[in-house]
């Protein structure tokens, strides 16, 4: 798996998936983090933690940053993690 950008905001380990498109006419970028996507990154995200040895009791939160031309939009805490 791949995951686009890892941070860290206070206490949280953010998960960052980064979607571009030129425009919107194919559909806004926000819309290509199906459901399919969000598993492949929460199962990159557990391999991540397991590799650098994060605990479970360290936060996780998933944002999407959308950017359709100049547009850019960032959705924090996108969704929940999925199995």
């Amino acid at each position: 798996g791949e995951i686009d950008l890892v941070a860290r905001d206070g206490r949280y380990l953010v998960f960052v998936e980064v979607k571009y498109r030129e425009n919107i006419r194919g559909g806004h970028p926000l819309e290509a983090v199906d459901l399919r996507k969000r598993r492949r990154i929460c199962k990159t995200a557990d391999y991540y933690c397991l590799c650098r040895g994060c605990g479970e009791e360290t936060p996780c939160r998933f944002d999407v940053i959308g950017i359709a031309g100049d547009e850019i939009t960032h959705i924090r805490n996108a969704f929940e993690y999925v199995r």
